[in-house]
């Protein structure tokens, strides 16, 4: 081989062995990622709770009092189904990866009127919420049927969220409000964090994540019920669309263990992978 020739075969060799390198940090940073998500806690209890999504008619989901309504009555017909122990509804099924950001305005951390304000991630639940799913209140009070349409504006933030804002102080009466809206919200609560969007988190732009209650919430298209049984799961996710139809004339759709959104959220990523 001419000296050409063999500079041009080292060449190679150099660059293949870049590549395989490159290759290798990916595989092992993906493999990281994977096994980081595989036991990531998400915040909630997963075991023996049943998820499933309504959907009212337009001329209820338009009306905060008609969803409120029909929220009750749902409840009221689910939780005598024996071996339920709890139910509650959120704005969205976590996991969902649907967008749920809202701008605020944070009173004691202000921002010029041009400058980005503060993106939160929002979920409207119902008082029963955290009982249901076991995500532990840190601080403060949670949500009460005293929480109504026309009472003062409250909100509770998550531990994340307290550490970000104020660290070292107590979160507590601090007040928040979306930028369309004059009245400000108190945080009478901190939760632990919970995996709403993903299993990775937030997305990166996101500046907290909070809940608000249903009876304050602007009214969600969809409503997502969530049950905890006491008892196998199956029979209740079988009869469920009946007892739904028996008070409301809305669809039910994705009615799954709540162990299986989560299974579902690590399988997505590895597939892609």
């Amino acid at each position: 081989l001419s000296r050409m020739g063999l500079r041009t075969d080292a060449a190679l060799v150099t660059c293949e062995a870049a590549f395989a390198t490159i290759l290798l940090v990916g595989a092992v940073l993906l493999l990281h990622s994977f096994w980081a998500m595989l036991h990531a806690a998400p915040g909630y209890r997963v075991e023996s709770v049943v998820t499933a999504e309504l959907s009212p008619s337009p001329a209820i989901s338009s009306s905060l009092d008609k969803t409120v309504a029909l929220y009750q009555a749902v409840r009221e017909k689910v939780a005598s189904y024996p071996g339920v122990q709890n139910v509650a509804a959120m704005s969205r099924l976590p996991l969902s990866s649907e967008i749920a950001a809202i701008t605020f305005a944070i009173e004691d951390h202000p921002r010029p009127a041009q400058a980005p304000q503060f993106v939160l991630w929002t979920t409207a639940v119902t008082p029963e919420h955290l009982d249901t799913l076991g995500i532990r209140l840190l601080r403060g009070r949670g949500f009460t049927e005293s929480d109504a349409k026309n009472s003062a504006q409250v909100v509770l933030i998550s531990r994340s969220m307290a550490r970000k804002f104020w660290p070292g102080a107590n979160p507590i009466s601090r007040r928040l409000r979306p930028l369309w809206q004059k009245e400000w919200r108190t945080v009478v609560g901190v939760v632990d964090d919970v995996m709403t969007y993903s299993l990775t988190g937030p997305p990166e732009w996101v500046d907290g994540e909070i809940y608000v209650p249903l009876t304050q919430a602007e009214p969600p298209r969809n409503l997502a019920l969530v049950a905890r049984m006491g008892s196998d799961p199956s029979a209740y996710e079988r009869s469920l669309p009946a007892m739904v139809r028996e008070v409301c004339a809305c669809a039910v759709s994705k009615i799954a263990p709540m162990n299986k959104l989560v299974s579902g959220a690590i399988a997505a990523p590895a597939s892609a992978a």
